[in-house]
């Protein structure tokens, strides 16, 4: 019995992290940029910097956080790289 109340409680945390997820990657309120746009941006940056290997979550990093400063500001206009 108890082993059942265990895969229950791990099927519990796995839907509160699922839910938890979810709700990073809502981009409802209009300022949080997609994955595809971030996506997009990284690989302009990663080109830009002569697409050198092992940069991939710095250039993540950048692009996302570039994106989310236009639109905070309300910039429409992608920054040139």
């Amino acid at each position: 019995m108890k082993a059942v109340e265990r895969k229950e409680d791990k099927q519990q945390s796995i839907s509160d992290a699922d839910v938890n997820a979810s709700k990073l990657v809502d981009s409802s309120d209009g300022l949080a940029p997609t994955c595809q746009e971030i996506e997009i941006r990284a690989y302009s940056i990663h080109l830009a910097h002569g697409s050198n290997h092992g940069n991939d979550f710095d250039d993540w990093l950048q692009a996302e956080r570039e994106l989310t400063e236009e639109r905070s500001l309300g910039s429409k206009t992608p920054r040139k790289i």
